[in-house]
């Protein structure tokens, strides 16, 4: 375990208001409060992936220091508009932190890949904000201002896939969030993404994110495959074969 981690654990715990994680998937928001020594008073998530849900509470299971994840509200980031969230806030309360991970598959570079499957001959390869995941994207966004007029301190970190070369739907999230992109890199495998945030983050925060070996995370006999450089591909859902011997 990373140093960094145990020494989180001498921390004291702070007590904190609502949480909400737009478009979930396993809820890493949540790992990071229990990290963070932060205590919600309520995690609520939205995510529509049954198989996610599951994940989400498996990762983020109730402990003294997480409460762990409400997903009553909604399942559905789509069906949520101003009065909803004005319901939500007079039933749960304004929100303190929001985080949203939107589906990225319509602004991400891989779509110009050749196609492997029938599924990825799609005839605009990358529609952004016209694509089906795109829309997803662009309403959670509104629906980020919509919770910030319930709270104008509320904080936000918002994380998509580098899609800057196209220009129009990059501007417009920047415009709307009233701040620009931060691009990050995972610390243990390839996994370039655009961060928004009201935080106030140092201005060589790319620099400060601490590298650690990937294989000391893996399970006992297993190694992460390297590149020519030395850097480890984005670990995803793309991958073929054996569940014991994946390619």
């Amino acid at each position: 375990v990373p140093p960094v981690v145990l020494a989180t654990q001498e921390v004291p715990v702070l007590d904190d208001g609502v949480w909400l994680s737009l478009c979930g998937g396993m809820d890493t928001l949540g790992i990071i409060a229990t990290k963070l020594r932060i205590r919600p008073s309520t995690y609520v998530s939205v995510e529509n992936s049954p198989p996610a849900r599951l994940v989400g509470a498996t990762a983020n299971p109730t402990t003294d220091v997480f409460p762990g994840i409400d997903t009553s509200w909604t399942h559905d980031v789509m069906s949520i508009t101003r009065d909803v969230v004005k319901q939500f806030v007079a039933t749960y309360g304004v929100v303190q932190v929001l985080g949203m991970g939107a589906p990225c598959q319509d602004h991400s570079l891989c779509r110009l890949l050749p196609a492997r499957h029938n599924s990825d001959r799609k005839q605009v390869k990358r529609p952004g904000f016209d694509g089906p995941k795109g829309r997803v994207f662009k309403h959670g966004v509104q629906v980020i201002l919509w919770f910030l007029e319930e709270n104008s301190r509320m904080t936000f970190v918002v994380e998509n896939v580098d899609f800057r070369d196209m220009e129009a739907d990059y501007d417009w999230v920047c415009q709307q969030l009233g701040t620009q992109a931060v691009l990050l890199d995972g610390s243990c495998t390839r996994r370039r993404r655009l961060v928004w945030t009201n935080l106030e983050l140092p201005a060589n925060i790319a620099k400060l994110t601490p590298v650690y070996n990937g294989d000391d995370f893996m399970d006992k006999g297993r190694t992460l495959v390297r590149q020519n450089d030395g850097h480890v591909k984005t670990i995803c859902g793309s991958w073929t074969g054996n569940a014991d011997a994946p390619r």
